[in-house]
Order: structure tokens, then C-alpha cells, then sequence
């Protein structure tokens, strides 16, 4: 059965940082001088790309082992797609809109996360004595009361200066419910009540809050009591403090970049044409809304089919062409017509943060993707004004979904009307491989030492604009020999 991990948060930024290193984990090589495993030309797959490539989306059975055989057809696959892709040029075939669009997306979010590295992670100030703090904290299952309560509400609460939890229903006359629940540190919170829990020592029976939930609503909330599971072993010790390193971090690095995008976003105004809005709303909704499952479902389909798919979905709904010269929107001193901000969502599908939407709801969730739209292309525009468009880890992202899709149409092209398509692929690769052995090298002093797992998995981000990590595994060939290319050290 496959398994989708969910990276919650922008900070598994694997493109520009190594996997770690763990048990049942395959090996990475950190030293970005002794990564390189294979070029093809002026084409590269490194020692990382191979091993995302082949842990992070499902592989087919014939080579989803850890074995010598399976790592050389999965190798063998990876190098087909390149030598593919050198064909898709040699023909001199064009991408189709959408495709260019995917394309200039996924570009556009590597930009974002590595916006995101600079702009947080690497500013982040180590402290030992807080991460071992957070060692302690991170075993404990809290029991907490908690109340959710409007704007208006909180404002009685802070007027009074109440000190229990038990007392503001009566106190501020709404008698809302007290809510009861159990946390543990890796469940879904906010970033001030995961602070409060696990990165200082909280009592119980005192009363936290306001905690900002949305522009609407705030929480207040009491610690009923906890439980701590005891780490026993080293090794437990030694991960939990390795948990904690990297939690203190992510936690850091976030409220670092939070600052950093909100001086971008200085000044800057969203409002919206109240008449346009709602019936861009309307037409939109029957989109997000319509057969939702299906499409949540999808998440675990080829990464071809979902995220063409999804951008032809806008691209393509002519609903809104009676519509598309109104102004829907005011941002930054522009008005931006429903065309205009259809032509962003080419790039830069919306993502809605609530995943539970009503048609109740969807207005004022859609109005929350709209402003995040607009914050994610400042974010961008910035990382191209900074040049990182022109850093080789994004160089090689752009390169990597070109060669996919690219192989991807070949493959679509040889196999067109004929039940034996791996059989037809594999007989074309063969060929390549001779055609091309002359600009492949390889250094199998290095492959023989990647170690990989057999577990099936599907990668992906949540609240991203693109949700899957990584390319589909390209099914080109079962071929298990190496007899094409030159051996290399790339130390």
C-alpha cells in the first residue's frame, strides 16, 4: 500500500539541504562537491536526486529493492528520462501552455523555499540550552481546556482580566463551550501554542491566550495536566535531542521569515470588488467544491495526470468569460482584472489553508488563497530580484521538470496505440544508451554505496501551490545492465 507524508511546513527544503542521516534512512552525501553521481552531457543527477527520485514517489515492483539489480534499473530509469529529454530538443518539439506553466510554477515555489532557507533558516541563532529544554518538553502529551472565541469576545475577556478559564463563559455573558483535548508535539497548532507547550516549562491550571487562530477568532487555554513518556535507551536520548535541534530550528526559522515577508508586505492593501468577487466566488467554488474527495484522492496519482490537470482546471474554465475584464480585485495600488489574477493562478494554484470548505465558507476562504496569491508573488519577485533564479540548485529544479515532461511526451509519442509500451520504451533506451555512451559517465564507486528502502511512499507538501515533492518515477525501462557510459570519479 503506498503511504503519503505530509511535509506540514516549508522547512523540509530538500532541493538545497541533504536529507538526514537515520536508521532504516538511505545515505546521503552532504558534501556538495562529492554529490555528483552521474552526468549525461551537460545534464547532472546527483547522489540526493537519485534518492528522492526513488524513496519519495512509489517505484515500480521489478525495481523497488534495495538490491544491486533493482538500483541499476532504477539508475538505468533516470538516465532514460535525460537521454529522452536530449531527444525532445533534437526534435525541436515546444511545451504546450500548461506544461510551461507547471514548469515556471515549480520554478517559481523552489524560489520561495529557498527565499525561505535565506531568509530564515540560516538566521537562526543556535542555543543548546533551549534545545535540551525542548529534549525534555517534546515527551509529553498534554490535557488541555481551551475556548475559541470571537474578536469581540476576546476583548470582554482582556477587559476584565480574567485569570481562569472556568470563569469567562459567565463573565462575558455568551456562554461559550469549554473544549477539552489531548496535544502531542507533533500534531497540527499554532506556532504560539507549540512555544508555550514546548519551548518553555508551562504550568497548569494558568491561563494562556489570546492565541491568534485567524483574523476572526482567538483562543485562551489551560493545562489540565500531562503525561511524559521516558526515553531509556542512548540512542532514544540521542534522538530526542536531535528531534529537538531540528524543531528549535524549524520553530525559529518561521518566526525569523515571518518577519522578513511581513516587512515585504509593508503598505500593501487587498481590497476586493464586492460584485465581481461574488460572482467569481460562485463559479469558482463549483471547481474547489465539486467531487472534493475524488481530487483529494488523486494526491496519490501520477504527478503528470494531477498537476496538468489541476492547472487546466482555471486555464480552461470558461465560465468566467463574461467576466474576465472586470476588476475583481485592488492590490498595491493596481486593480487587477479577473483575467489577470486567472493568469497568476496559471502558475500558482490556489491554496486554501482550511481543508474543510462549505459553500458556507468558501468566500471568505477564497479571499485568504487570493491574499496568500499575492503574497507568494511578492515573495517571488523578490527572489528574482536577488538573483537566486540564477543559483544552480534552482537551475537544476527548472531542469529536472523540463526532463521529465519532455520524457513524458516522448514516451506518450512511441507508445501511442500499441499494449506493449515498456516493451517498445526499453528497445528505444537500449538504443539511446549506445547512441549517447560517449557524453554518459558514472561513478559506481559511489552508487555502489547508496543504500535505499523499499517502503512506498508519496511525498508531498501541504499548503503548497504544488503539493507533490517529487517527479513521478519514470517507468522507461527494466533494463539491469550497465554496459553503456565510463566509469568516473567525481571526487
Amino acid at each position: 500500500m503506498k503511504r503519503v507524508f505530509s511535509l506540514a511546513l516549508l522547512f523540509f527544503i530538500f532541493y538545497f539541504c541533504s536529507c538526514e542521516n537515520s536508521k532504516n534512512k538511505s545515505t546521503v552525501i552532504n558534501n556538495v562537491n562529492n554529490n555528483l553521481l552521474t552526468t549525461i552531457g551537460d545534464r547532472e543527477i546527483t547522489v540526493n536526486d537519485f534518492i528522492k527520485r526513488c524513496e519519495y514517489v512509489p517505484r515500480p515492483n521489478y525495481c523497488k529493492n534495495n538490491n544491486y539489480i533493482h538500483k541499476k534499473i532504477a539508475l538505468n530509469s533516470l538516465i532514460a528520462e535525460k537521454l529522452l529529454a536530449i531527444e525532445y530538443e533534437k526534435k525541436n518539439f515546444s511545451f504546450t501552455s500548461a506544461q510551461i506553466n507547471l514548469i515556471t510554477g515549480r520554478k517559481e515555489q523552489s524560489l520561495r523555499q529557498m527565499m525561505l532557507k535565506k531568509n530564515g533558516f540560516d538566521k537562526v541563532e543556535p542555543n543548546p540550552a533551549l534545545v535540551r529544554l525542548v529534549a525534555k518538553q517534546i515527551k509529553k502529551t498534554y490535557e488541555i481546556s481551551f475556548l475559541i472565541l470571537t474578536e469581540e469576545q476576546k476583548q470582554k475577556v482582556l477587559s476584565k482580566n480574567l485569570e481562569s478559564l472556568s470563569t469567562i463563559p459567565s463573565s462575558i455573558g455568551d456562554s461559550p463551550s469549554i473544549n477539552f483535548r489531548k496535544i502531542t508535539f507533533n500534531e497540527e497548532m499554532p506556532l504560539k501554542v507549540k512555544e508555550i507547550l514546548y519551548f518553555s516549562e508551562p504550568q497548569d491550571n494558568v491561563l494562556y491566550g489570546p492565541v491568534s487562530i485567524n483574523k476572526k477568532s482567538s483562543m485562551f487555554f489551560e493545562i489540565e495536566g500531562w503525561n511524559t513518556a521516558v526515553s531509556v535507551t542512548d540512542e532514544q536520548k540521542k534522538q530526542s535531542i536531535i528531534d529537538a535541534q531540528k524543531s528549535y530550528n524549524e520553530l525559529n526559522a518561521l518566526k525569523i521569515y515571518e518577519q522578513y515577508v511581513s516587512s515585504l508586505m509593508r503598505g500593501k492593501k487587498l481590497d476586493f470588488d464586492p460584485k465581481t468577487f461574488q460572482l467569481f466566488s460562485d463559479r469558482v467554488s463549483e471547481i474547489y467544491l465539486i467531487e472534493k474527495d475524488k481530487k483529494e484522492s488523486a494526491m496519490q496519482n501520477s504527478i503528470w495526470d494531477q498537476e496538468i490537470k489541476k492547472i487546466k482546471e482555471i486555464s480552461s474554465f470558461n465560465d468566467l468569460k463574461d467576466i474576465k475584464n472586470q476588476n475583481l480585485l485592488f492590490f498595491d495600488n493596481k486593480n487587477y482584472s479577473v483575467k489577470e489574477v486567472l493568469n497568476l493562478i496559471k502558475t500558482h494554484p490556489l491554496v486554501f489553508r482550511n481543508r474543510k470548505i462549505s459553500k458556507n465558507t468558501f468566500d471568505n476562504e477564497l479571499k485568504y488563497a487570493l491574499a496568500d496569491l499575492f503574497r507568494d508573488q511578492e515573495i517571488t519577485k523578490k527572489a528574482y530580484k536577488l538573483n537566486y533564479d540564477k543559483d544552480k540548485a534552482i537551475i537544476n529544479i527548472e531542469r529536472k521538470w523540463k526532463d521529465f515532461i519532455s520524457s513524458e511526451v516522448m514516451k506518450k509519442k512511441l507508445t501511442k496505440g500499441t499494449d506493449s509500451g515498456l516493451k517498445i520504451i526499453s528497445s528505444k533506451v537500449d538504443s539511446l544508451q549506445k547512441i549517447y555512451s560517449n557524453i554518459i559517465r558514472i561513478d559506481t564507486d559511489k552508487f555502489e554505496k547508496i543504500k535505499l528502502t523499499n517502503i512506498d511512499l508519496n511525498v508531498i507538501y501541504t499548503n503548497q501551490a504544488y503539493p507533490l515533492f517529487e517527479p513521478s518515477f519514470p517507468i522507461l525501462t527494466d533494463d539491469h545492465l550497465l554496459d553503456y557510459g565510463k566509469k568516473y570519479n567525481f571526487n
